[in-house]
């Protein structure tokens, strides 16, 4: 699958609730491996994620999915993961943080070592992906720059 991408896929109404949401998130930590360094993450059940949202992104989908979870990321500067699989059939991800291009926060797709896509964390872009390729979101680079969160779906066909 070719990585699908939808910039201004959020309202603004929804990008402030999202980020209303974000500010009062119980944040935990995980890592996407063990024995890497862990990030920010938070569960997310609400109709407004698991409906409305959910159902925006079907949209953009052509075949029928399945929640499998929702979450928010948050990366702090130099808390980088480790390449990995989702281990489901689509992840979806919705950029939330204010973007620079010099604050680096790229997510990269390996779909070989001579293919791989790059997709800057633009504000409100969706980004759609097979979720059982190798992948890898770069915090921002400065330790000035902001939280990098983003809204992740974990998607599988019906």
């Amino acid at each position: 699958m070719i990585p699908k991408i939808v910039d201004n896929f959020l309202t603004n109404q929804e990008l402030s609730r999202i980020q209303d949401d974000v500010e009062k998130s119980g944040w935990c930590l995980q890592s996407s491996l063990s024995n890497t360094i862990k990030f920010l993450y938070c569960e997310l059940t609400s109709d407004f994620y698991t409906k409305k949202l959910f159902s925006k992104i079907q949209d953009e989908i052509e075949d029928e999915v399945e929640i499998g979870r929702v979450y928010f990321n948050g990366q702090f500067s130099g808390r980088e993961g480790k390449l990995h699989k989702d281990m489901c059939d689509l992840t979806a991800l919705i950029y939330i943080s204010k973007y620079n291009p010099d604050w680096g926060g790229f997510t990269q797709i390996v779909h070989s070592v001579s293919n791989q896509t790059i997709v800057p964390p633009v504000q409100k872009r969706l980004l759609i992906m097979d979720g059982m390729e190798y992948h890898k979101g770069y915090s921002y680079a400065y330790q000035t720059s902001p939280l990098r969160v983003s809204l992740a779906y974990k998607l599988n066909l019906k």
